[in-house]
């Protein structure tokens, strides 16, 4: 499998997944093209694993970090040489099984998001082929926040008790899309920061992670 070729099909696949974007809201009389397009999707993938050679059987369990519960319908996506070959939904119990295509030195990521939750990425590295892998993901739930809108600025801050390790984060109020012909009614932030994050005896730079859903 050379650089290439794969190059080839990753800006195929990039095209591809630009139209099926445009297509998404589309009429009834115009879906029979989205199915070809998601055929043409398929073979380019079949493609792709000619060139690669071999595959493997790849289980990805999801669970609530904190809960430790299964999470179902958790996107669960593969990444091999930095080009998705794989994008599935996983089941009730928090598990989906996949067939990755590899070649030993490429590069491979596993990535899980859901509604509520952070994305988690995990690099994935083997020095030998294997015939089935399983691994798991633990998802961090994102926290809601309490939010103030001012004329010129956002302030999004935790809702924790102790006033002296409260996260906060603000920004100007441009960088958030308003509507602007009606009256704001309902807008929810979240502020997601870690654990460590609390703790006073040590001194972490952490990075917050915020979202603003009107």
């Amino acid at each position: 499998c050379n650089s290439s070729g794969l190059n080839v099909f990753s800006v195929l696949l990039s095209r591809y997944d630009h139209q099926l974007c445009k297509k998404r809201s589309i009429p009834e009389e115009c879906r029979t093209e989205v199915d070809l397009m998601r055929d043409v999707k398929h073979i380019m993938i079949s493609f792709f694993l000619l060139l690669i050679g071999s595959v493997f059987m790849l289980k990805v369990q999801v669970n609530d970090i904190i809960s430790h519960q299964y999470l179902a319908q958790a996107v669960v996506e593969v990444f091999v040489n930095y080009t998705k070959t794989n994008s599935t939904l996983t089941g009730d119990n928090g598990a989906v099984l996949i067939k990755v295509p590899y070649k030993l030195g490429l590069s491979l990521t596993i990535v899980s998001y859901k509604d509520g939750y952070m994305l988690t990425p995990l690099p994935w590295k083997t020095g030998r082929m294997p015939i089935y892998s399983s691994v798991t993901l633990s998802l961090f739930p994102q926290s809601q926040a309490n939010i103030w809108l001012f004329e010129d600025t956002v302030l999004i801050t935790g809702k924790l008790s102790d006033a002296k390790s409260q996260p906060s984060v603000q920004f100007q109020k441009s960088l958030i899309k308003l509507p602007t012909d009606h009256h704001i009614t309902n807008v929810t932030a979240y502020l997601t920061v870690p654990e460590q994050f609390l703790k006073v005896d040590k001194k972490l730079c952490t990075q917050l992670i915020s979202n603003v859903a009107l």
